[in-house]
């Protein structure tokens, strides 16, 4: 007989935290100031999100994630306290509007021979410390093959818009949310409570814990510099300069109707997905729009009052049309070596990853309720 009375899903603090205990063995939490974002991010996911039976599930399992993950970097970090002293010199940050050719940069740039770049697997759960002896075969590839299968599942269309795999890089979001104060969160679930306090939030403890984990993941594979990936670094330029104080920064700019059309595509056929009553395409449109007006103007305002040294600037259109040579000028402003082996491996990547390979993404702002128009006025001082 069909159970028409399914037992409602647990989203309970005390519940989710059990459960990590009860998967991982372990119970040392360390500190604990990710409990607020926790709890600011549960209240909202249940009073706003509209979430359905899948959505809550869904919700459940990341948050269980996230905190199993946080009890295993604990425990590697007592167990190996040498993993603090691990540096992490000029770490290059692709911090940029998504939707801007910024996965397309990252990836290229991961075929260099003596960076470090994080794949999908190592970011779904980054303790214990990769190795270089088992970094093709860790059981960790085959959970986040798994993982990886079940979000394209759940997100029809999503691998024309952006494609994941568990051995190609991926953004540093998965880090973030092992803090529970992850910008990425919001693209998931329309939670505004939430985004408010993100956007008001003070991330420097987010990114020392960022950078313990860049730590862990470069203890027994190391490689420099980082190449590291997240639009939503754009929030917190001012906390990661504050762990980092030679971080380096790359924004891609695009045109912005098409970078918002394409993204109202991508967070709509998510959020819905989750949704017991689907977010209508016109209210999608500003939802996007205002979501990303808060990040931006927090980079803009953080980069003139910065050395412009850290930061540097490449163009949509110059990267697709000539991506060696837009490259090679990122190289020689932060003085980093592209040596042959890279130029070779970065050319060869070119050749077997065209332009939509994995299906062409359509998006257009009418669909949406936006007009260039209206863009132009939020977005007048970008």
């Amino acid at each position: 007989m069909i159970n028409t009375n399914p037992q409602p899903i647990d989203l309970s603090e005390q519940h989710l935290m059990a459960t990590a205990e009860r998967q991982t063995g372990l119970s040392d939490w360390g500190e604990t100031n990710f409990l607020e974002a926790l709890r600011v991010l549960l209240d909202a996911c249940q009073k706003e999100a509209g979430l359905s039976l899948t959505g809550q599930h869904w919700l459940q399992q990341e948050c269980i994630h996230s905190l199993a993950n946080r009890l295993r970097i604990q425990d590697t970090l007592k167990n190996d306290p040498a993993i603090l002293e691990v540096p992490v010199r000029r770490p290059l940050f692709i911090a940029t509007l998504p939707r801007s050719g910024s996965t397309f940069l990252h990836r290229l740039l991961a075929q260099d021979t003596q960076a470090r770049v994080l794949l999908h697997w190592e970011l779904q759960q980054p303790a214990p410390p990769p190795r270089i002896a088992t970094y093709t075969t860790d059981p960790r590839i085959t959970q986040a093959v798994a993982a990886a299968y079940k979000e394209q599942s759940l997100f029809s269309g999503s691998k024309a818009m952006h494609t994941v795999k568990a051995t190609i890089p991926e953004e540093c979001c998965y880090l973030l949310k092992n803090s529970c104060t992850s910008f990425d969160t919001t693209f998931w679930y329309h939670i505004p409570t939430y985004y408010q306090w993100l956007c008001e939030h003070d991330l420097t403890d987010t990114y020392q814990y960022y950078k313990k984990q860049l730590q862990i993941l470069s203890y027994h594979y190391p490689g420099e510099p980082f190449f590291l990936k997240e639009p939503s670094h754009l929030l917190g330029l001012d906390a990661i300069l504050n762990v980092f104080p030679d971080a380096c920064f790359v924004q891609v700019h695009r045109s912005p109707y098409q970078q918002v059309a394409s993204l109202c595509s991508l967070q709509g056929n998510t959020q819905n997905a989750l949704r017991h009553t689907p977010i209508q395409p016109h209210d999608i449109g500003q939802i996007v729009l205002n979501r990303w007006l808060t990040p931006l103007q927090k980079a803009m305002q953080i980069r003139s009052e910065t050395d412009s040294s850290h930061f540097y600037d490449i163009y949509y259109d110059d990267l697709i049309t000539d991506p060696m040579k837009t490259v090679s000028k990122l190289y020689d402003y932060f003085g980093f070596d592209l040596n042959a082996a890279t130029i070779i491996k970065m050319q060869k990547w070119l050749r077997n990853n065209p332009k939509n390979k994995h299906g062409k993404h359509h998006y257009n702002l009418e669909k949406v309720g936006l007009s260039p128009e209206l863009i132009d006025k939020k977005m007048h001082d970008y």
